[in-house]
């Protein structure tokens, strides 16, 4: 699941400098075969994935630095961070360690 909203991950698709940068790259086997059309869509698609993916990740690493920063209710009755609080550290760890956020 993504963080990211629609509109976010719309404005993940490639600039025109990111797509001509991409295409002046050596093309391979399969990109060889393709016609100049077919490479751009391509091309637009394996960048779109890139910067979504990019995008996610930052969203993710915010959200996850902002639940750190607030006070841990749970453990140190409101007194300390949750990220100076040794029990949510631990469970951010085992979150993570299974690919999810606490």
């Amino acid at each position: 699941m993504s963080l990211l909203t629609d509109e976010e991950q719309d404005a993940c698709m490639p600039t025109e400098e990111q797509l001509e940068a991409y295409l002046a790259e050596p093309d391979d086997a399969v990109a060889a075969s393709l016609s100049e059309k077919d490479k751009r869509l391509v091309a637009k698609f394996i960048l779109c994935g890139r910067n979504i993916a990019n995008a996610s990740q930052a969203k993710t690493l915010k959200a996850v630095a902002e639940w750190g920063n607030e006070l841990c209710a749970e453990h140190q009755g409101g007194s300390q961070l949750r990220k100076q609080c040794i029990f949510c550290v631990e469970g951010l760890f085992l979150c993570v360690s299974e690919g999810n956020q606490p």
